[in-house]
C-alpha cells in the first residue's frame, strides 16, 4: 500500500501546484498534458491490479450481482487504458507537427477535437466506474474482510483522482483550442447592433441594423452577453462546431448556421447572432449534414437565428424547406395504417389522449406512444434547452423477456446470429439460465449488450414487415457477434420505419414530458410543461422527498432483491412505465465506443431524470441493463 499512497500523494501534489497553461506556449502545455496522461496510465495499472486481485481472491465467493459489477469495472478500466494510450499518440503527433512547422505554430484543430472527445469519454467512464465500485461496496462489503474492504476504498479514491486529472486535461486542451482559434479571430473592435456604417448590404427588412461581414467565429465578441449582431453569412460545411443550438464561441459560424437549419450549403442570408456566456457542457449532434462535437466547460457561446427576436423553432414548418426533410404533421391528423397495429388518435393533452399504437407478434404484443418533437430542458438544474426535431414513437415499457425471446427464436430461425440470449430480469443471489419464458416473462430482458440490442431491433423490424434501421456497408446488420468484433459502428438509416434504440435526447424528452397542463413542479419550456431534472420520471416531488419516487420506480429501497414485472408502477404523463428504475436502458449517445444508459435500475439509490447518466462500453452485458424501443414517426402514419 505504501507504493499506492506515494503515487496518490504525488498526483495530489501535482494537482495542487499545477496552474493553467500559458496559451502562447503550446509545446510546454502539451508536455504538461502528456505528464498528466502518463499519471493516468499509472493509476490505471494500479486499479487493474487491485480489481484483478479481488476477482482471483474473492470472486468465487461473490453472488451474481457482485460478480457482474466486478467484471463490469474491469471492462471499464481496460477501455480507459486504451483511451489513455490514444491520447498519448495524439499528443506526440501534435508535438511532432509543431516541431516540423517551426516557432509560433498552432496545434491542428482537428487533433484537438479528437483529444477533447477522448477526454470526454474518460470522464464518462469515470462516472460509470465510480457507480460500479459504490454498488460493489454496498453489495459485497459485508462479505469481505477488512483488507479487501480497504482495497475497494483505495480504488474509489483512485477513481476520484482520475476524474480530477481528466478535468485538468480538459482545461489544458480548452486553452490550446483557444490559442489555435485565436489565429483566425478578426481583431476589429465589435460593433453595436444598431450602429451605422457605410457599405452594408442589408435588406429593407433590416434597415435598422448594421449588417456586418461574416466572421470566422465569435471569439472577438466574448463577454458582450446578450448583445445581438447581424451578419451576412454563407452556409459553409467546412470548419468545426461544438454544441447544439448554443455553440462555443470558437465554432465556425458558416457551419453552425447549416447545423441550426437556417441555410443550406452555399446559400446566403442575414443571420442574427446572440452572444451568450460560457456553458458547463455542450452536446454534439448531427443535423442537416453537419456533425458537431461535445465539449465540457467553455468560456463563451453564441446562438443563431433568422430573426433578431430569437431562435426560430426547428421542429415545425421551417424544417420542410430542407432537402430530405419532411414537415411533421399535426398530431391530431395522425392516422396509423400499419399492418401490425392500430392507433388511438389524440393530441398531447394527457396520457389517455396521446396517440397509442399496438404491435402484435403471435401471442405477444406491445404498445408505443407518440412523443412530440420540440424544445425541452435538460441537466439537473434544467438550465440547458435541447431540441428533438421530429415526433417519434416510444414503447410504453422496457422490452420484456417474453417479447425478446419470441423475436430471438424467429431471428435465429431466419439467419440471424445473436451473440447473447438474454435473461428474465435479475434475481439477487441466483444464477439464472436462459430458456423459454417462465412466470417471470414480464420482467425486462437483461444481460443484453448494445450490439445485440440493435441487431434484435433489426430482427423485430423484419418480423413485422418494416425497414430495418441499422446497416453496415449497405447491408442490413444481422450478426451481433461479427458486428461487435468488427470494430465498426453501424449506420443508422434516418428514413427507415423500423425499430431502434432511442437517442439520449429522445429518452430525456419522454421522461420529462408533462403536456400543456402543469403537473407538480412543472417547468414551461417551448410548447409544454416539463418535469424538473431532480425528479424521477412521473413523480410528484424531487429526489429530496424520501418516498415520492416510490410511486413510479423500482429501486434499491423497494426492490433490493431484483427486477419487477414491467408496468407495475404509475406511468408518467406520456403513458410510459419504469422510465425511472427497474433496469437501465440502452440509448444512443454521441460517443465512439460508448453509449448512454438512462433511467437508473433496481439497485440504484437515485433516479434524477436530468442526470445524464453514465455511458457504458458497448460490450457491457449486465443484470441491471435492458432497453426500450423507439421508432421514427412517418408522415403517412
Amino acid at each position: 500500500m505504501k507504493c499506492l499512497r506515494r503515487l496518490m500523494l504525488y498526483a495530489l501534489v501535482l494537482l495542487l501546484i499545477s496552474t493553467l497553461p500559458v496559451v502562447s506556449a503550446p509545446r510546454e502545455d502539451l508536455a504538461d498534458l502528456r505528464e498528466l496522461v502518463e499519471l493516468n496510465q499509472q493509476l490505471d495499472e494500479l486499479v487493474m491490479e487491485f480489481l484483478t486481485l479481488l476477482r482471483s481472491e474473492v470472486g468465487p465467493q461473490l453472488d451474481q450481482v457482485s460478480s457482474d459489477l466486478l467484471v463490469g469495472a474491469l471492462e471499464v478500466v481496460e477501455l480507459q487504458q486504451e483511451l489513455h494510450g490514444l491520447k498519448l499518440l495524439y499528443i506526440n503527433l501534435i508535438l511532432d507537427e509543431l516541431e516540423a512547422s517551426g516557432q509560433g505554430a498552432a496545434p491542428d484543430v482537428d487533433d484537438l477535437v479528437s483529444m477533447s472527445e477522448l477526454i470526454e469519454m474518460n470522464v464518462q467512464l469515470d462516472d460509470l466506474l465510480r457507480e460500479y465500485m459504490v454498488s460493489l461496496q454496498r453489495e459485497a462489503g459485508a462479505a469481505l474482510n477488512a483488507e479487501y474492504r480497504n482495497i475497494l476504498t483505495d480504488v474509489l479514491e483512485m477513481v476520484d483522482l482520475q476524474q480530477e486529472l481528466h478535468h485538468l486535461q480538459e482545461q489544458y486542451v480548452g486553452l490550446l483550442r483557444e490559442f489555435t482559434a485565436g489565429e483566425d479571430i478578426q481583431t476589429t473592435a465589435p460593433l453595436s447592433a444598431d450602429a451605422s456604417s457605410d457599405g452594408t448590404s442589408a435588406a429593407a427588412a433590416y434597415s435598422d441594423w448594421t449588417i456586418h461581414p461574416q466572421p470566422q467565429n465569435l471569439m472577438a465578441y466574448r463577454g458582450e452577453h446578450g448583445a445581438v449582431y447581424a451578419f451576412e453569412v454563407v452556409g459553409d460545411p467546412e470548419g468545426t462546431v461544438w454544441g447544439t443550438d448554443i455553440y462555443t464561441d470558437d465554432s465556425t459560424l458558416g457551419a453552425a448556421v447549416i447545423h441550426a437549419g437556417l441555410v443550406r450549403e452555399g446559400e446566403q442570408a442575414v443571420v442574427f447572432v446572440t452572444v451568450l456566456p460560457g456553458q458547463d457542457q455542450y452536446e454534439g449532434t448531427t443535423r442537416h449534414g453537419i456533425t458537431t462535437h461535445s465539449y465540457g466547460h467553455w468560456h463563451g457561446s453564441y446562438r443563431v437565428s433568422l430573426s433578431p427576436d430569437g431562435p426560430r423553432p426547428l421542429n415545425g414548418d421551417n424544417d420542410a424547406v430542407l432537402e430530405d426533410e419532411a414537415a411533421v404533421p399535426a398530431v391530431d391528423d395522425l392516422v396509423s395504417q400499419g399492418a401490425t397495429g392500430t392507433a388511438v388518435i389524440g393530441g398531447f393533452d394527457g396520457a389517455e389522449d396521446i396517440a397509442r399504437v399496438q404491435h402484435r407478434l403471435a401471442d405477444v404484443s406491445f404498445y408505443m406512444r407518440l412523443a412530440p418533437g420540440t424544445t425541452f430542458p435538460t441537466m439537473m438544474d434544467d438550465s440547458r434547452p435541447e431540441v428533438v426535431e421530429r415526433n417519434f414513437w416510444i414503447a410504453e415499457t422496457e422490452v420484456t423477456y417474453e417479447l425478446w425471446y419470441t423475436v430471438l427464436q424467429w431471428a435465429r430461425a431466419n439467419g440471424y446470429v445473436m451473440l447473447e440470449s438474454g435473461m428474465e430480469g435479475a434475481l439477487q443471489g441466483q444464477v439464472q439460465e436462459h430458456g423459454p419464458p417462465t412466470e417471470r416473462r414480464q420482467h425486462p430482458v437483461t444481460r443484453v449488450n448494445w450490439w445485440s440490442a440493435i441487431v434484435w431491433c433489426n430482427a423485430l423490424s423484419e418480423y413485422l414487415g418494416y425497414t430495418p434501421v441499422y446497416s453496415l456497408h449497405g447491408a442490413v446488420v444481422r450478426d451481433s457477434e461479427s458486428l461487435m468484433y468488427s470494430g465498426e459502428m453501424p449506420r443508422r438509416n434516418l428514413n427507415a420505419d423500423g425499430f431502434r434504440l432511442l437517442t439520449t435526447a429522445e429518452w430525456e424528452l419522454a421522461a420529462r414530458f408533462q403536456g400543456p397542463q402543469a403537473k407538480p413542479g412543472g417547468i414551461f419550456v417551448g410548447e409544454y410543461y416539463w418535469t424538473p431534472g431532480n425528479y424521477a420520471s412521473g413523480a410528484d416531488a424531487g429526489m429530496d422527498h424520501p418516498t415520492a419516487w416510490m410511486d413510479v420506480a423500482w429501486g434499491y429501497d423497494n426492490a433490493p432483491d431484483g427486477t419487477r414485472p414491467v408496468a407495475q408502477k404509475r406511468p408518467n404523463a406520456l403513458g410510459l412505465y419504469d422510465m425511472s428504475g427497474n433496469v437501465y436502458e440502452w440509448s444512443e449517445a454521441p460517443f465512439v465506443g460508448l453509449q448512454g444508459i438512462r433511467g437508473g435500475s433496481f439497485f440504484a439509490p437515485t433516479f434524477q431524470i436530468g442526470n445524464p447518466g453514465p455511458n457504458a462500453p458497448l460490450q457491457t452485458s449486465l443484470h441491471h441493463i435492458g432497453f426500450r424501443l423507439g421508432r421514427n414517426f412517418r408522415a403517412q402514419e
